[in-house]
C-alpha cells in the first residue's frame, strides 16, 4: 500500500444490486454478489472461474471471508455464518446463527462477526461462542482485524478497538465524507519500514474514493475517485 499509483482490476460481474462481501485468497478472488444471491470466483488477474461456486445454502450473503480451503459467508437474510469448501462445498450451512450478520472475518483461530443490531461477536473456527457482544452499540457497515487489534469503519470515519473489546480510539479517523462501505488493513513489513501500519478505505459520498491512511500521521490520500 502506499503507492500513489495502485493497480486497478476489472471484473465483469453481473450485479443487480450490490457487492457487499469481498476476499482474496492466493490468486483467487471471492465476491458476495448479494443482488444474484451467489459466490463468484475470480483470479487475481481477472478470469472467471465459477460465477456460481456455491450452488445452494446461500440467503442474501453478504461478507465473506477465506482461511485455508474454508469460505466463510454472511448469510443475512437467513440468520447464518455458513461455512464451505473454496471449491464450493458445504460444511455446515448453519455453523453460526445471529441476527442479520453483514460482514464476517477470519482472524488466527477466531471468527469475529458485525450483525445489523451494531454488534460484533467472537467465535471459533468451528462455530462455538467465544462472546456473541464483544462489542455492541456501533453504527458501522464494515471492519477490519490485524493482530490484537479491530478497526470498525463507522458513519465518517474508524473507530479502533482491541480484540478484546476495549476501546482504544473513538476517531482513530474522522472527517470521511459520505459512508464508509469497506475497510482493510496492511501491517507494515521490512521493506515499507519504518511506514506504519496502512489501512484502505472505500467510501461513498459525492463518488467513490479509496483513502490510504498512514496510522502514525493519519494523514489520507486519495488513490481513486470518480
Amino acid at each position: 500500500m502506499g503507492d500513489a499509483n495502485p493497480v486497478t482490476w476489472h471484473f465483469p460481474l453481473n450485479v443487480q444490486e450490490a457487492i457487499f462481501g469481498i476476499a482474496v485468497s492466493g490468486a483467487n478472488v471471492y465476491f458476495a454478489n448479494t443482488g444474484q444471491g451467489t459466490i463468484v470466483e475470480y483470479t487475481t488477474s481477472g478470469v472467471l472461474v465459477n460465477d456460481n461456486l456455491v450452488p445452494s445454502g446461500l440467503n442474501d450473503p453478504e461478507g465473506l471471508a477465506v482461511s485455508g480451503s474454508n469460505l466463510y459467508v454472511a448469510n443475512f437474510n437467513a440468520g447464518t455464518i455458513g461455512q464451505y469448501t473454496t471449491s464450493g462445498s458445504i460444511v455446515n450451512a448453519s455453523l453460526i446463527s445471529v441476527q442479520g450478520p453483514t460482514q464476517v472475518v477470519v482472524s488466527g483461530s477466531r471468527l469475529f462477526v458485525l450483525d445489523n443490531t451494531g454488534t460484533i461477536g467472537e467465535y471459533t473456527l468451528s462455530g462455538d461462542v467465544v462472546n456473541a457482544s464483544l462489542i455492541s452499540g456501533l453504527s458501522a457497515y464494515n471492519f477490519a482485524v490485524l493482530g490484537s487489534n479491530i478497526f470498525v469503519a463507522v458513519h465518517g470515519g474508524v473507530s479502533q478497538y482491541t480484540t478484546a473489546g476495549v476501546l482504544v480510539n473513538a476517531a482513530l479517523i474522522s472527517g470521511v465524507q459520505g459512508v464508509i462501505r469497506g475497510i482493510a488493513v496492511e501491517e507494515a513489513d521490512a521493506a515499507s519500514a519504518p511506514e506504519p501500519s496502512t489501512i484502505m478505505l472505500v467510501g461513498i459520498g459525492l463518488g467513490l474514493a479509496s483513502l490510504c491512511l498512514n496510522a502514525t500521521t493519519r494523514q489520507t490520500v486519495d488513490l481513486l475517485s470518480r
